[in-house]
């Protein structure tokens, strides 16, 4: 019989499978092999020095302790066959005991046991939320809930925590609310992934009042990291300042235990009443399709996690220890800092990237520090941030201490190249600068050149060709990706989005220029020459009046813009008011006074020193303030960088 040769076709996959996406685990998995596959600079270590997933036991100094090994071991064989799919009634009855509040004695139905702390946060979500609900998320914040909620349709809404101390804006958090008063709970999440922050008692009782003033809004707190904090202080949990408002705790075995791969958590139900009836017998059904967790591992549960209060502060000594080596080593290092951390198993990067060539995120600042340095780190983009990146800090000193040579030396190699003239700017007051510029006209005629210049660096753009940018960066198309597909000069592409933002602002920018300049004429006691201080009262006066509801220029904030922190506006706004009074009739007064007393006029040059000199009388004001506002915009970048 003569054989037929048969072509199978593709299978489909479904449309929902496809939009399924962890950005953490799609980094590891797609990203890191790529950039490999680029190409890794000449001269790069060998050895490659990995800070990526959160597994603590891939490191020397936190693998499972045997105790628990031991108790796990004994537990087999005790429970072989199913158990309620809520998990077993007596391993639930111990932990609910373990886990009651002084406001809230809870019961074996108030806990429902979960393939880890992820598995309880996929329950918890699916029971509050349907598909096209909004939920309610920190920013930055670990990814998984997002990708939970694209899964199933669901909408997320995020709200900014306030950069540096990651507490919770209280006031956006207001204005969110009223914006969308069908969100159906919101996340917290402390100690935090991924900037190891913890949220203080003023902030859990500002989010707890919140949720009281929005009809017991109930709360999804991400609690896996719980009691992993520095310096042995006491852990919060959210569920100890409210008596009304419904608070489902995510939490699990998996990293104050040392134990990822046992795959248990849990979540459990503080409420009065009968606020979770309903929401019980939502999360049986689901129970019912997905099962219990393990067997064995429950038989264990109780009894490793209150070993595990007595193991977690010397774990947690080891961990600030290797913080702090991380702060030491990067605290000289050029255009990064090491954020804050109080807890949990990270420490954050932030990336000044005006500071650095070739580097405009920090897509780009992990991608080419491992090619170049073999170090691997996350984006903040991952976690829905900008401007950093994270690093797990389990690993031995000697790697952390390595690492920060690697890390200061790809700073270098990136920093960006400044002009001697900018250089001795920097460094000159006013007066040095006026007489720097009196020696020679060609570096202010070289700046117009080169300002009429720039434009060549950039391709011409149709508003057709604008408008699908700007929808493929919606879409999370690097700008290297969208250059490749319509051809034009990389820096363009990266301008568009900064093009329309401008118009956007334009009316709201217009308007706080005006009132800021105004503001300043009225304090007349401010020392317009300490622009330090002039900037920072300014920011404050201006971000006040952006966040405020009810401050008289919301209603120029684009609708679109209205969640974003708007950092780079602010300080636009600021500048441009503070270069208005340096510009103002008095600045200019002084400047010509001064000018006459300390240039020599040409009568009175020798005649031999004339030659490569700028004459007084070319020298006009806007030249000199050119000058005097580079060194204003340097003093205020190098300051913003230290403090």
């Amino acid at each position: 019989m003569q054989q037929v040769e048969r072509s199978w076709d593709m299978l489909k996959p479904s449309a929902r499978a496809q939009v399924s996406l962890n950005p953490i685990r799609n980094w590891v998995e797609q990203v890191v092999p790529q950039v490999e596959k680029e190409g890794k600079k000449e001269g790069r270590p060998e050895k490659k020095i990995v800070f990526l997933l959160g597994d603590p036991t891939a490191y020397p100094k936190f693998q499972t302790p045997n105790e628990y090994k031991e108790i796990v071991a004994n537990s087999v064989g005790k429970i072989d066959g199913y158990t309620d799919f809520f998990g077993d009634f007596n391993v639930r009855t111990q932990l609910a005991e373990v886990l009651s509040s002084h406001h809230r004695k809870l019961e074996a139905d108030d806990i429902i046991l979960a393939s880890g702390g992820s598995g309880a946060l996929f329950y918890a979500t699916l029971a509050l939320a349907n598909p096209g609900d909004k939920i309610l998320m920190p920013r930055p914040t670990f990814p998984l809930v997002k990708a939970f909620a694209d899964f199933y349709g669901i909408q997320v809404v995020f709200y900014d925590l306030n950069p540096g101390t990651w507490q919770v804006n209280i006031i956006e958090l207001e204005y969110i609310y009223e914006q969308n008063p069908d969100i159906k709970f919101i996340l917290v999440n402390s100690p935090s992934n991924p900037m190891g922050s913890e949220l203080s008692p003023i902030a859990l009782t500002e989010i707890v009042n919140f949720c009281e003033r929005h009809n017991n809004l109930p709360i999804v707190s991400d609690e896996i990291y719980e009691n992993m904090i520095f310096e042995k202080r006491e852990f919060k949990f959210i569920s100890d300042y409210t008596k009304t408002v419904p608070v489902l705790r995510c939490s699990g075995l998996t990293k104050k235990c040392l134990v990822p791969g046992w795959r248990l958590g849990w979540l459990a139900l503080y409420g009065e009443g009968d606020a979770f009836k309903q929401v019980k017998q939502a999360l049986r059904n689901i129970t019912n399709i997905l099962l219990m967790p393990n067997t064995i591992c429950q038989v264990a549960l109780c009894e490793v996690y209150k070993k595990s209060l007595d193991i977690i502060p010397e774990k947690m000594e080891e961990l600030h220890a290797r913080y702090k080596a991380l702060h030491h080593g990067l605290h000289d290092a050029y255009g990064i800092s090491v954020g804050e951390t109080k807890g949990a198993m990270y420490a954050t990067l932030i990336i000044n990237t005006e500071e650095f060539s070739e580097i405009n995120s920090s897509i780009d600042f992990a991608k080419k520090l491992q090619q170049e340095q073999n170090v691997l780190v996350f984006p903040g983009e991952l976690f829905y941030g900008e401007k950093f990146v994270r690093l797990v800090i389990c690993c031995d000193l000697e790697i952390i201490e390595e690492a920060c040579q690697r890390i200061k030396q790809f700073c270098l190699d990136h920093k960006k190249q400044i002009s001697a003239l900018q250089s001795q700017i920097s460094y000159f007051p006013l007066i040095n600068i006026i007489i720097l510029f009196q020696q020679t006209d060609k570096h202010y005629m070289d700046f117009k050149v080169f300002k009429n210049n720039r434009s060549k660096r950039y391709d011409k753009t149709t508003s057709e060709e604008r408008a699908m940018i700007i929808q493929m960066k919606e879409n999370g198309a690097t700008c290297k990706e969208i250059s490749d597909s319509l051809k034009k000069n990389i820096k363009t592409i990266q301008s568009i989005k900064s093009i329309e933002k401008r118009s956007e602002y334009g009316q709201l920018k217009k308007a706080l220029i005006e009132f800021g300049y105004d503001w300043v004429i009225q304090n007349k006691h401010f020392n317009i020459e300490n622009t330090r201080k002039l900037a920072k009262n300014l920011n404050r006066l201006i971000k006040e009046q952006m966040t405020s509801n009810t401050s008289k220029f919301q209603q120029l904030i684009p609708v679109h813009k209205k969640l974003s922190s708007k950092r780079r506006i602010i300080q636009q706004i600021v500048d441009s008011i503070i270069q208005r009074v340096l510009t103002s009739k008095n600045l200019q007064e002084t400047l010509e006074t001064t000018n006459q007393e300390k240039i020599i006029t040409k009568q009175e040059e020798p005649e031999d020193q004339n030659n490569g000199f700028l004459d007084f009388g070319q020298l006009t004001v806007l030249q000199m303030f050119y000058a005097y506002t580079q060194f204003i915009q340097q003093s205020i970048q190098q300051n913003d960088l230290k403090n």
